[in-house]
């Protein structure tokens, strides 16, 4: 369905994959993962975050994106470091776009935003937490691929 060339120009990425991927199968970005937010704004990432690390600190304005936009966050999945540091949390924030959009700068961008925010946001910080962005689709442009190619990117 994701890759068949009539069914990924009908997939809609709200309704459909989105929630495909949600409600039943969030095990595809590893089992030890939990679904903690789903189509929810920055500031309730935040506030999933303070209560997942037991910090209690009143969260009285809303997390707004780098530009100064409200950024809805497709799937944030967490979990506990197992062994001698489950004190410690992942996070992984997904940004999914619907399999006929090819990755390029504008969705590169989106997801760079949502990092640049946790990262300048001190309400974010916690020594034990590591954060990681994705976003995913079936294919790359041209500047995409360049980009994950570069040294210094994150999969270069």
């Amino acid at each position: 369905m994701l890759f068949d060339r009539d069914s990924k120009k009908l997939l809609k990425e709200r309704s459909q994959l989105h929630r495909m991927i949600a409600e039943n199968n969030t095990w595809i970005f590893g089992e030890e993962f939990n679904l903690t937010v789903d189509g929810q704004s920055l500031t309730e990432v935040l506030k999933k975050h303070r209560k997942l690390i037991g910090n209690n600190t009143v969260i009285d304005q809303s997390v707004k994106r780098i530009d100064g936009k409200t950024g809805i966050v497709d799937l944030m999945l967490s979990r506990s470091i197992p062994q001698n540091r489950a004190n410690e949390r992942e996070h992984l924030v997904v940004e999914l776009k619907r399999p006929s959009v090819k990755i390029g700068s504008d969705e590169i961008t989106q997801i760079e935003k949502y990092a640049y925010t946790v990262v300048a946001d001190e309400r974010f910080q916690h020594v034990d937490t590591r954060w990681s962005f994705w976003v995913i689709s079936n294919d790359l442009d041209d500047f995409a691929r360049t980009r994950t190619r570069q040294k210094g990117s994150p999969r270069g």
